[in-house]
Formats: C-alpha cells, structure tokens, sequence
C-alpha cells in the first residue's frame, strides 16, 4: 500500500496575563506535543500517511474563571497551519472547535435564552477549554485540490 509523505507545521501563539495556556496536540490519535504554551511556537512534524482520514487535535486544558477579566484573557490563537509546504486560511475554515463552556456563564447565557453552540466552525481563537480539530484525507494534495476549488481532479 502506497505511503504519501505528508508535512504539517502549525503555529501557536498564547494569549495570558499570569500563568500560559497548558495544551495538547494530537497527530491522527497520538499525542506529540504538550506542556504550557508561554510563546509562539511553529509545531512541525513529517508523516507516511496511508489512503484514507486523519484528524489533528489540539485542546486547551487549563482556563478558568479568574483568567478572563476586563483586557485580559487565556487563550490559544492558531497563526497558520501548512501542509507540505501550503499555507492557506481554508485549512482553519475547516476546523471545527469544540468548546467546554464554563460555569456559571453557560447556565446565565441559557437562561437569557441564548443557544450556545456545541460544535462552532472556521474558529483560530480558542477562548475556552476544549477540543480544536481539522480532519483531511491524504493524499492531501487531494484534499487541499477540493478545499481550494481549483477544479476537477481525477481521484
């Protein structure tokens, strides 16, 4: 079975007043990078994938209540990400981010009738705990084909 060599780099920058955000990122399901985010950091790896579906997850562990306050917050901002050596805005747009909302927010924002979304898309910006994701397919020359709409492509 034919492997493709596959490139991903992202770059992270935090966002905090007192301690750094505290992250995970996941490459199809294995941990490789974790531990406070105290600056901006460009995260690389090199793959052999096989034909079929990959996801990257990055998550955000440590934020709570007292980290948000009038001008100041806790967060993780994705900068960029590139794949085999393509950087494009469409890879964030994909993206999905899972958010874990905080109490008592959560419960007061339902109360004033306000949905809050489970699942929010096209987000670089995790302002709360929880679970980014971008799924692709490899090849990923493929993938990025379809996501950037350049056309017809023999698969």
């Amino acid at each position: 079975m034919l492997e493709y060599k596959t490139s991903i780099a992202i770059s992270l920058t935090p966002v905090y007043h007192v301690d750094p955000p505290v992250y995970t990122l996941d490459f199809f399901g294995q941990k490789q990078v974790s531990g406070p985010l105290s600056k901006n950091e460009i995260i690389q790896q090199q793959f052999e994938l096989r034909e079929g579906n990959y996801s990257i997850d990055l998550f955000f562990h440590n934020k709570t209540n007292r980290d948000t306050r009038p001008g100041v917050d806790k967060a993780i901002k994705i900068d960029w990400i590139q794949i085999n050596g393509i950087t494009s805005k469409r890879f964030i747009w994909e993206s999905t981010y899972h958010p874990e909302y905080p109490e008592p927010w959560k419960s007061q924002q339902q109360q004033k009738g306000i949905h809050l979304e489970p699942v929010l898309r096209s987000h670089d910006y995790l302002g709360w705990n929880g679970r980014w994701c971008l799924e692709f397919t490899a090849p990923v020359f493929t993938w990025i084909h379809h996501r950037e709409n350049h056309g017809w492509i023999y698969d």
